[in-house]
């Protein structure tokens, strides 16, 4: 019994099931931080190595997956925010919040991507995501709320959802907003 566990449970980390970063992404210089080209249109998007794990965890409205993570696409700073539950939010605002009501707000604004809204996957579940890009006000401000302990999150748009961001979680996203190429 306990060797067909171990294999089951072999499996599924060869497999890449509990997150792995996808093959066609480079590591840059031995860091935390992995980026891909696209064929087509050349831009290139870098993320952490966490930014590929996905957090589940469970609340009032049911089991969800939320995974807010910082990208570098074509040397910009971009929040790529990704709602997984069994109800829609319709998202187009994320707000950080730090200790001393250190505040930072997004807006997804219309020149931005839109927030993808994915139906029936599984059957009963939605996922929403969306890409906020940054000014170099933001990255600064969000730099000194992540120096937080704890940072508390909202996904906010018709319904809205908050949760706290800590521990590696929290310190990748660190790194990712001090990162430079």
């Amino acid at each position: 019994m306990k060797n067909i566990i171990f294999n089951i449970l072999l499996i599924f980390i060869l497999s890449g099931c509990f997150g792995a970063v996808p093959k066609e992404y480079t590591n840059i210089k031995n860091t935390k931080v992995y980026c891909k080209t696209d064929e087509f249109t050349f831009v290139e998007r870098c993320s952490h190595r966490d930014a590929f794990y996905h957090r589940p965890s469970t609340a009032w409205v049911g089991v969800y997956t939320n995974n807010v993570s910082i990208d570098i696409v074509n040397n910009k700073k971009v929040i790529t925010a990704v709602w997984h539950g069994d109800n829609w939010l319709f998202f187009d605002t994320i707000i950080f919040k730090g200790k001393k009501n250190q505040i930072l707000i997004l807006h997804l604004k219309r020149s931005q991507e839109k927030i993808e809204k994915i139906a029936g996957y599984p059957a009963g579940s939605v996922i929403e995501k969306g890409n906020f890009k940054l000014s170099d006000e933001q990255v600064f401000m969000l730099s000194k709320i992540l120096k937080n302990d704890t940072v508390r999150v909202r996904f906010s748009g018709k319904s809205y959802f908050d949760f706290t961001i800590s521990g590696d979680w929290k310190n990748s996203l660190e790194y990712m907003i001090n990162f430079e190429k």
